[in-house]
């Protein structure tokens, strides 16, 4: 029975290895071009862009037998250009499934074309020229697709998404084999694998260079979609696959993705110079950084996608450092782990300075940890410095087997321990890792739940003295004579600092150091000492802010005239935000070393302006005053004394 089974197994084989070389190509898609093409160029030393030396260590590199033996459940993303089709069974191997490429490129007798993540998994292929040999052992792309796409599209995250988004499914199905437990004997079959199949272009094509939608071949799992995988309320993937492979699925869901609509979409973005657009896109567009670093001039119209994969990883060398939950891992990052992070989460200000009374502050987080620029705070550093990852990329889950997961999630929220330890996947199980774990953990207490309480106290307080500081400068704005501190705040940092009152200053600091705090985002976790030093300081800062008098001038036509002749007295009183006063004015005079007495009022105009024309009727030297009298918004005031000779 065992030899009729291995001789109609063999049968069947030969039918499709016989049928399969018609087909003139390894693998799915015939655009696909051999690596060792591509290194006799791009090696270091070489022509182009030194990259296969670096690329040869990393993972991608990498053959995994076994992986490939396993057939289309493992197939397609183990290996470069995967055809379930061809990959046909035989009675030989780990699993029964061949690991090697049969062959030329253009033979057409292998599933795959290489065993291992090649240069056109991503960069699809380039044109290897007219000679026919070369095309038929390592393949061509007419197109020429590597070469000329633009170089933005190689931020797309969809090339990562193609296998990184493990659990989803292709949209379509493709003629494949299993090999059952209870039988020897391959059997046809239909299949949905777990990676994108068929033409799939993520560079696009000229000369539009519009990528195709993954979501044309792709199936990606979310929480409301879970296909084969299983989310956790925050979007972060229950499942886990080896180094992770959900990566795509988590980051779809959060900011990182959106950093570029999000931004464009807002009102404001419209009025902005093209200098500071570029500025913003620095850190909101991962492409719009690459056409820089190519040497290209990007207008900000050209950027096309947000903080992508390749904006923190590097795909084609290993990083210095290894993952935080695994030794054997490399997560290839551009930098180290403490530094990239806080390369765009910072709020600009130098280390170790302060910010200017006024600076509207962006996301300060790297000065937050770092402990210092708020105005006038003492700095302190944070004990969280240097862990964004441990708190912000915890692991949340299970491997097939039941092992807790070592890759770090993408969704980057933070998972307190109350929503680790509340929620359970369909397997009753927790998350595995709360932000507070792996710091925080205690034997009886994996998750840090201890930590939840002390969590939402420094959170709450931080939200309601933010809440008390926008009161405090909104009354404020109110003495400046101004609807509220937003509109206060335009119109006191345009005066020149030189010129501003101490009350507009500390108005400043106040409402400088309130969005220190408030546009980090923590309130109080990323450095609690701090947050409590910035807080108090702003409190007493905001409350500081006293009425300021009203700013009176006068002047007069003439300095010496005869008894009985007239002379103009005139000025203005603006708020000491040097908009216009209202109401009446009062003249005062007095007479060589005499008191001051009232003389006569004067209307002010809608530029806060007033003027009177008088008759001198005593002989003498006589001098005159404006005085504003004080409101609820500004104190009383004078202006200055002119001198009037009568004679």
């Amino acid at each position: 029975m065992t030899k009729r089974l291995f001789s109609v197994a063999v049968v069947v084989g030969a039918f499709f290895v016989l049928a399969v070389p018609a087909l003139a190509f390894n693998g799915f898609r015939d655009t696909y071009v051999l690596t060792g093409y591509c290194s006799t160029c791009h090696y270091d030393g070489g022509l182009a862009q030194p990259v296969y030396d670096e690329w040869a260590e990393t993972a991608h590199s990498r053959t995994q037998t076994y992986a490939i033996s396993r057939g289309a459940g493992c197939a397609t993303c183990h290996v470069g250009n995967y055809s379930p089709a061809k990959h046909i069974p035989t009675v030989s191997g780990s699993y029964g499934f061949p690991t090697e490429v049969v062959g030329t490129q253009g033979s057409g007798m292998s599933g795959f074309s290489e065993n291992f993540v090649g240069c056109s998994s991503c960069h699809v292929g380039v044109n290897t020229g007219p000679n026919a040999t070369i095309n038929d052992i390592f393949g061509s792309d007419p197109a020429n697709t590597g070469h000329i796409a633009p170089t933005q599209n190689m931020a797309n995250a969809d090339i990562c998404g193609q296998c990184h988004a493990r659990y989803s499914a292709t949209v379509a199905s493709y003629d494949s084999w299993t090999w059952p437990t209870a039988s020897p004997s391959p059997v046809a079959t239909t299949v949905n694998p777990q990676g994108t199949l068929g033409d799939f272009n993520p560079l696009g094509a000229a000369p539009g260079w519009t990528p195709d939608p993954i979501t044309d071949y792709l199936d990606v799992a979310t929480k409301d979609n879970p296909v084969g995988n299983e989310f956790w309320e925050g979007g972060q993937s229950a499942k886990a696959h080896g180094e992770g492979a959900v990566q795509y699925e988590e980051w779809m869901v959060e900011g990182h993705a959106g950093a570029l609509t999000g931004l464009t979409s807002q009102p404001f973005w419209a009025f902005l110079p093209e200098d500071t657009k570029k500025g913003c896109l620095e850190c909101h567009s991962t492409d719009f950084v690459m056409m820089e670093e190519a040497g290209e001039t990007p207008a900000s119209t050209d950027a096309k996608y947000g903080v992508t994969c390749v904006g923190c990883h590097k795909p084609h060398e290993e990083g210095s450092q290894h993952a935080v939950w695994n030794e054997e891992k490399n997560p290839q990052l551009k930098m180290s782990r403490q530094k990239l992070c806080v390369t765009c989460h910072n709020g600009d200000i130098p280390v170790g300075e302060e910010a200017e009374p006024g600076d509207e502050i962006h996301h300060p987080m790297k000065e937050m940890i770092d402990g210092y620029g708020a105005i006038d705070v003492d700095g302190i550093p944070s004990v969280h410095k240097g862990r964004c990852v441990q708190c912000h990329m915890v692991p949340t889950g299970y491997e097939h087997d039941g092992a807790v997961a070592t890759a770090g999630n993408h969704v980057f929220a933070i998972v307190t321990p109350e929503e680790a330890a509340s929620q359970r996947d369909s397997s009753d199980r927790a998350m595995p890792y709360s932000s507070c774990s792996t710091c925080h953990e205690k034997p009886n207490d994996p998750l840090a739940t201890y930590l939840d309480e002390t969590i939402v106290d420094r959170q709450e307080w931080t939200i309601e003295k933010i809440e008390l500081i926008w009161g405090l400068l909104d009354t404020a704005a109110g003495k400046f004579g101004f609807a509220d501190a937003e509109e206060a705040h335009e119109a006191i940092v345009a005066v020149p600092a030189g010129s501003r009152t101490t009350n507009q200053t500390e108005f400043l600091k106040a409402f400088t150091n309130v969005e220190f705090v408030e546009t980090e985002g923590s309130f109080g976790i990323h450095n609690w000492l701090y947050t409590n030093r910035i807080v108090n300081k702003t409190i007493a800062q905001a409350r500081s802010v006293a009425l300021d008098p009203w700013v009176v001038t006068i002047a007069r036509s003439r300095g010496t005239v005869r008894r009985n002749q007239q002379v103009r007295f005139s000025g203005t009183v603006k708020t000491s935000s040097m908009t216009a006063g209202t109401g009446r004015v009062t003249l005062q005079r007095r007479k060589g070393g005499g008191a001051w007495r009232n003389w006569t009022t004067a209307t002010l105009n809608a530029s806060g302006a007033y003027a009177r024309t008088l008759r001198m009727t005593a002989r003498g030297t006589w001098y005159v005053r404006a005085q504003m009298p004080g409101n609820a918004n500004n104190l009383t005031a004078f202006s200055g004394q002119v001198r009037v000779r009568v004679r």
